[in-house]
């Protein structure tokens, strides 16, 4: 019996797009008398993707995306269960150029306090493999967010909500389209962030405290008099005769937004005996609020270890300074710098009035370190005298 006998002719089988509903059948003859089947099967190489052949003889899928022009090669092997015939074909597939398409779903991506740090990735891949960069193309985003356009990150500190004389913003929706694009084609899509006011968390009220020590009494002709009265933390019995007075019970809390710091725990390695100066940057979200209960003013301090002898931390602007010391080896030094916040605090000690105090802080630990003579300096290794 003869082996079986190819048809279908070598080499170039198919040229097609991708994204194509491919089919084509392999022809091969052989001795009917045959108790076996032809049947078929891919002995080496690879087939464009998304294509397979049958044991038929019946290539066929869907043709998967290339970046650019792509050949492929391989070898089809026909069988009739004792004879063999091996063939090899190329295929060509070439690219259509289509639109990205997004991963990220539209809609609410963010909800959060003003004046926090938030980072959000925007999702998006194109077919062609081709590199996608991200604008916003239409509506605004939150003040202090940006968008890198090259990794679709949405990022920063979140300004905050700042009042106005008559009226409190507790929250605010912002809606946005960004578009995703391979440098050809443009997919939009849109979406929100939703900011809420730290203020909507405020319950401070000059009739209403929590102290557990004192109530504020007014009189009854409700001319806005005040003065403390013993208020028992225990029973809660109020010594104050029985007449026009009346106690209410107060609840104060604070709505001012820690500051942030930016600037890297790791200030780096200087030479020593040179002059150095570096600004400790930090973020403040309350920067923009005004009222009675706020001058939005930071003041620096080192609350622990100590900085190197020479070097002075401005307390108004966080400003390192200073000539840097002699030292005889490396010498790292690790000191912590607290913020604070001034802003006036109700007081309820006998009158209603304010006060300025610090109200908020933060702290964070750095590093700074000096490099000695020995790391500092050049040294020869050849000897001064060489002998030829």
């Amino acid at each position: 019996m003869a082996s079986p006998a190819w048809v279908t002719k070598a080499g170039l089988l198919s040229s097609t797009t991708e994204g194509t509903n491919f089919s084509l059948q392999l022809s091969v003859t052989g001795d009917t008398s045959s108790t076996e089947a032809l049947r078929f099967s891919l002995l080496s190489g690879t087939m464009p993707k998304g294509l397979r052949i049958t044991t038929t003889g019946l290539i066929k899928g869907i043709v998967s995306p290339v970046r650019e022009r792509t050949e492929s090669k391989f070898v089809i092997r026909c069988t009739d269960g004792t004879r063999v015939a091996d063939r090899t074909f190329t295929m060509v597939v070439t690219g259509v150029s289509d639109a990205p398409t997004w991963t990220t779903p539209s809609g609410r991506i963010i909800t959060t306090v003003d004046g926090t740090f938030v980072s959000k990735t925007l999702v998006a891949t194109d077919p062609d493999f081709d590199t996608v960069t991200y604008n916003v193309r239409s509506g605004k985003l939150p003040d202090g967010l940006t968008l890198d356009s090259k990794t679709g990150v949405l990022s920063g500190y979140l300004n905050s909500l700042a009042p106005t004389d008559s009226s409190l913003t507790l929250f605010q929706e912002y809606e946005f389209e960004i578009v995703a694009t391979d440098g050809v084609h443009e997919t939009g899509r849109t979406f929100k962030t939703m900011l809420i006011s730290a203020d909507s968390f405020r319950a401070d009220n000059i009739l209403i405290t929590a102290d557990g020590q004192y109530t504020s009494i007014y009189d009854s002709s409700l001319t806005g008099s005040f003065y403390s009265s013993a208020l028992d933390s225990t029973s809660g019995i109020d010594s104050t005769p029985a007449g026009s007075n009346i106690a209410d019970v107060t609840a104060d809390a604070n709505s001012q937004r820690d500051p942030v710091f930016t600037t890297q725990s790791d200030l780096g390695e200087y030479k020593y005996d040179n002059y150095y100066i570096q600004r400790i940057d930090v973020y403040d979200p309350d920067s923009l609020r005004f009222g009675n209960q706020q001058v939005n003013t930071l003041t620096y301090a080192v609350t622990s270890g100590s900085l190197p002898s020479g070097i002075t931390l401005d307390p108004l602007n966080g400003e390192l300074y200073g000539e840097l010391p002699v030292v005889s080896e490396d010498t790292t030094y690790t000191f912590t710098i607290t913020a604070s916040r001034l802003g006036f605090e109700p007081t309820y000690t006998g009158v209603d009035s304010t006060v300025l105090s610090t109200v908020n802080s933060v702290s964070k630990s750095f590093t700074l370190k000096i490099k000695g003579p020995k790391t500092s300096q050049i040294s020869w290794v050849t000897p001064a005298e060489v002998h030829l």
